[in-house]
């Protein structure tokens, strides 16, 4: 249902995740969570997790495959993720969000302005070996919002849809992009 979450990371810390199959079918849906835990005394933020071998399948407008916020030097490894509704985001990174290391990922969306990966106020954190396909209309591949030194390496990006971008840097400052081939479809894309 709406806003229904796989699996949920709140204030986590040192916990090994692997071998998961989720699905989600609904608006605002997260096949993996993470967010910060407040108490009385102190927020915590969910760092030193590893999750590997993730299989996320999202259906519904505004669904995230992984969505990190909050979260520090986490490992994730090993995803495939699947989306379908607009604005569902295969992966978001966000606001403190920060030294996390993503690799060998798959990514299909099918939605408008669904990104494969949609970094906001994310800040050095590594992205390697990913696989993306976008479908819709403003649907990109990696998108950069007010972030700064960010590493991305080693993408292959295809996008299909007007105004799809392979890699879109908005607001953004002193990250490094490397090894990309970007190929899209689409007027104005």
């Amino acid at each position: 249902g709406s806003g229904a979450i796989g699996t949920w990371l709140s204030g986590s810390s040192s916990n090994n995740l692997s071998n998961f199959v989720i699905a989600t079918n609904g608006s605002s849906a997260y096949g993996v969570y993470t967010y910060e835990y407040e108490d009385a005394y102190d927020t915590y933020n969910s760092f030193f997790n590893k999750l590997s071998n993730f299989d996320i399948h999202t259906n519904g407008a505004s669904a995230t495959g992984a969505y990190l916020f909050y979260a520090s030097s986490n490992n994730l490894t090993n995803f495939n993720i699947s989306t379908n509704g607009s604005s569902a985001n295969g992966i978001y990174l966000g606001l403190s969000t920060t030294t996390n290391n993503l690799s060998n990922f798959n990514i299909s969306t099918i939605g408008s302005s669904a990104n494969g990966v949609y970094l906001s106020t994310a800040s050095s954190n590594k992205l390697a070996n990913f696989n993306i396909s976008t479908y819709g209309a403003s649907a990109n591949g990696v998108n950069l919002s007010s972030s700064s030194s960010n590493n991305l390496s080693n993408f292959v990006i295809a996008t299909n849809g007007s105004t799809a971008t392979g890699a879109y840097l908005t607001g953004s400052y002193k990250n490094n992009l490397s090894n990309f081939i970007i190929a899209t479809n689409g007027p104005t894309a």
